[in-house]
């Protein structure tokens, strides 16, 4: 069991869903009507899985969640390596048909090899990014055991590698923290890697960047104004429906211009990234700063 998962993902040992729309009654908000377990084994007996399922993550449309998972008897007829649950793996739920399928699938067959978790899924399913140290995900380069970020496409099973450098090359740094927006065309994720963008980088603080499909590229978005490395590290962002604005937390004091921050010294603040404006922080106090 690893140490990533939060303390109220460790308490939930099999994970849940509520699939009920929640309407407005007199003004009221009325009470779910139901709750269906969905980190089970096939067959009628719906019994949990035999590990913790943890990393939930809903579509949009409410149709599919991904998640992740230690249990090994989610998928009959499936070889997850590390049958002793020691491996974590991404699947996807689907409500329509209530069955469950593999994201993480080796290129042999199978499960990834190494440790794959953090999904985040776009608005209707079909596209998966998440985290991994797997070195042999199907569609995917053979990778060194680093952690790195990948996109999952409903329509072929395959897994592409999205934390690359400019020539294709796998980053230097881990790569962790996925977000992913509605169509799946971009992608902002956290890394310590110097290599990923154009950009000089250098040292090991953590940056968030942006991956648009169209350039299957990778952008600095924690950044100066100037477009320069900030002077410290940045995490956990959070991306828009339209993927032009990015949210995240951030160690770093400079990077909107001209602003002098009156937080405490190593405190995090929140701050959005836009697309067609600049920085802009949240977590502002009643002066500004």
């Amino acid at each position: 069991m690893t140490m990533r998962r939060s303390s109220q993902a460790i308490l939930a040992l099999s994970l849940v869903l509520v699939l009920s729309l929640v309407p407005l009654i007199g003004g009221a908000l009325s009470v779910a009507e139901s709750t269906t377990l969905i980190s089970k084994g096939p067959g009628p007996a719906y019994l949990g899985g035999n590990e913790d399922s943890f990393h939930a993550a809903i579509s949009g449309d409410g149709t599919k969640v991904a998640f992740t998972s230690e249990a090994t008897d989610l998928i009959d007829g499936v070889t997850i390596t590390g049958g002793d649950g020691s491996i974590e793996n991404v699947y996807v739920w689907d409500a329509l048909t209530d069955t469950t399928v593999l994201v993480t699938v080796g290129d042999e067959g199978g499960s990834g090899n190494g440790d794959s978790f953090r999904p985040s899924i776009s608005e209707d399913g079909t596209w998966v990014s998440f985290s991994s140290f797997a070195t042999n995900l199907k569609g995917a380069p053979e990778s060194v055991q680093n952690c790195n970020i990948y996109l999952w496409n409903a329509e072929t099973g395959d897994c592409k590698l999205i934390s690359h450098n400019p020539d294709g090359t796998y980053a230097d740094g881990y790569c962790d923290y996925s977000s992913i927006n509605a169509d799946g065309t971009r992608i902002a994720y956290q890394s310590s890697a110097n290599t990923l963008s154009l950009t000089s980088l250098s040292g090991w603080y953590d940056n968030i960047f942006l991956w648009e499909a169209e350039a299957d590229d990778s952008i600095l978005i924690s950044a100066r104004p100037n477009g320069t490395q900030a002077d410290s590290s940045s995490y956990e962002p959070s991306i828009s429906a339209d993927g032009n604005k990015i949210a995240y937390l951030s160690f770093a004091t400079d990077l909107i211009a001209d602003l002098t921050l009156s937080t405490p010294e190593w405190n995090s603040n929140i701050y959005v990234w836009d697309a067609s404006a600049p920085t802009k922080l949240i977590t502002a106090g009643t002066s500004g700063t």
